[in-house]
């Protein structure tokens, strides 16, 4: 009998230990254990293991492995290994030593339960979810909700691509924990959070990891939370090799948490340069229909040399050519106003699209073109002003009229033949 207050050495206790193991009606027989392999490593004949179950974890021997066998069990595997318990001294660790193992599945047990799990879901509607029922990403999210540890690699990788790509958007970062027992309902809170809040789209995201580090985003709370999420919701957890079951849940599956915040943003900049494109584009169409117009000016300027019509239409022509001068000018000015707009601006879109902004100087242009249109000589005739033929030749004079002389009035859509009623020379009563 012990006496309470006695001193022990270390020796001592690993020897109560082994006594106590050795009187325990359960563990004084063989046991039969049913685990995951990890750490299979087979030295001079004996494999030294772990088994494992999300329940913990054994440390394993087993002396003398058959080479049949040695070969045959692999990192992961299920197996029911049967032996003993015992204290190794010499490290003060509880030990199995296995005196048989049979292998039960070559797949782990979180790789069976994921299986099993998924099935279920998927035989409930809740995954995969339905192409109908994802939702569009908005174009232009003003706030950007991250649902991630705060410390994490994950978050640090998020922030960095969406400062990079789109600036303007604001950040809503909740925190949780990615791993461990209680992960998942903290996981759910952060969820439950960010689909109250004025996110416009919600990253769930971890980084990489062993599928027992993952496994709280195969949790079904977790994947349900995921599905009932009330904003459009990517998932991007690990790298591009790991699958988790909260990816069939959400509206995009993103491989890694950076590809999640770039399905998350549009590349502000390149959509920038875009629009200035567009701008170039049609500050070159205005220039091309001012060369148009500029043209067709030439060409009736040689019908007023060879016609000579009233000096009206002269400088009708005149305004035209003083018009076009103004909207070259103008048109290069607009041009390097909104060159000075595109760069003045760019971190201070928050509320009106650069696609608006476009539309507003198309519509400008647009204006500035009808304006140069209405001044084109060639409609000079559409605006009521005729000319008077006879014989095929115009005549500006009233003296060359006698009563009743035929002649003909041209208009913009066609020609009258009219006779000569009576003259008036200028100065007459």
């Amino acid at each position: 009998m012990c006496i309470r207050d006695s001193v022990y050495s270390v020796g001592q206790c690993l020897l109560i230990l082994q006594l106590a193991l050795a009187r325990d009606e359960v563990l004084q027989g063989s046991l039969t254990v049913r685990g995951e392999v990890s750490g299979w490593k087979v030295v001079r004949g004996h494999a030294y293991f772990s088994l494992q179950d999300p329940g913990g974890l054994i440390k394993s021997v087993y002396f003398s492995v058959p080479p049949s066998l040695a070969g045959k069990i692999a990192e992961g595997n299920v197996v029911d290994a049967t032996g003993q318990f015992k204290i190794y001294a010499e490290r003060g660790e509880l030990q199995f030593y296995a005196r048989t193992i049979r292998l039960q599945s070559a797949a782990g047990l979180l790789q069976l339960r994921f299986e099993e799990l998924k099935t279920r879901l998927n035989r409930e509607g809740v995954i995969p979810k339905p192409p109908e029922e994802k939702r569009q990403l908005p174009r232009f999210p003003r706030r950007i909700g991250v649902v991630a540890s705060r410390s994490s690699a994950a978050f640090a990788d998020i922030e960095k691509t969406l400062q990079k790509r789109y600036p303007v958007a604001e950040i809503l970062l909740f925190h949780t924990g990615v791993q461990g027992e209680i992960a998942k309902m903290e996981i759910v809170r952060a969820l439950r959070q960010a689909s109250q809040s004025e996110a416009d789209v919600v990253i769930l995201a971890r980084g990489g990891g062993s599928i027992e580090d993952l496994w709280a985003f195969n949790e079904e709370v977790v994947v349900r939370a995921v599905r009932g999420c009330g904003k459009p919701i990517i998932v991007g957890v690990g790298h591009e090799i790991d699958h988790t079951l909260s990816e069939y849940a959400a509206d995009v599956i993103a491989s890694t948490p950076t590809a999640a915040a770039m399905q998350a943003s549009p590349d502000l900049r390149a959509s920038m340069e875009h629009y200035r494109q567009k701008v170039d584009h049609a500050r070159r169409s205005l220039l091309l229909h001012i060369h148009r117009i500029e043209e067709k000016a030439r060409s009736f300027a040689r019908l007023l040399r060879f016609y000579r019509p009233d000096q009206t239409l002269l400088r009708e022509m005149q305004n035209a050519r003083r018009i076009r001068h103004h909207l070259a000018s103008a048109g290069k000015s607009i041009g390097q106003a909104i060159d000075r707009t595109l760069e003045d601006h760019f971190r201070r879109i928050l509320s009106v699209s650069p696609v608006r902004r476009l539309e507003d100087t198309g519509t400008r242009l647009d204006a500035l073109y009808r304006i140069v249109k209405g001044f084109d000589p060639s409609l000079v005739l559409h605006r009521g002003y005729a000319w008077i033929e006879v014989d095929g030749k115009i005549v500006s004079s009233v003296v060359k009229f006698g009563e009743n002389d035929p002649f003909t009035v041209r208009l913009k859509d066609g020609t009258l033949e009219a006779i000569t009623k009576r003259t008036n020379p200028s100065g007459a009563e």
